[in-house]
């Protein structure tokens, strides 16, 4: 199998124009899916990088806040990948059966 021709083909699939309003709906819906546990994962992430630069701007005023305050903020930035995948897996259970339905009748249509 020539994976280089198989990712050529996916490319061109995704960048294609589409045409079918049920496509359309379908790349509308994967888009919303995704944007709800993007948006949440990018603002805990900007909240602990303000922790942790508070915690290193605090340090030479008092020592223990300014190093609690950045263990904080690392413990929250070293666990974004874990919340976004379990966010990713809560929105996927919850748009499953409308992005399947959709592909069905998408994929019946182009056959």
């Amino acid at each position: 199998m020539n994976t280089e021709q198989s990712y050529a083909a996916s490319r061109a699939a995704q960048y294609a124009p589409l045409t079918s309003r049920k496509a359309i709906a379908l790349r509308k819906l994967d888009r919303k899916a995704k944007q709800a546990p993007r948006r949440i994962t990018i603002a805990v992430g900007c909240v602990a990088c303000l922790l942790l630069f508070a915690g290193l701007l605090i340090q030479g005023i008092n020592l223990f806040l300014g190093i609690g305050l950045g263990v904080i903020g690392l413990c929250l930035i070293s666990g974004l990948p874990f919340l976004y995948h379990k966010l990713w897996e809560k929105a996927r259970e919850q748009y499953a059966w409308d992005i399947v339905t959709l592909a069905k009748q998408v994929w019946e249509e182009a056959s």
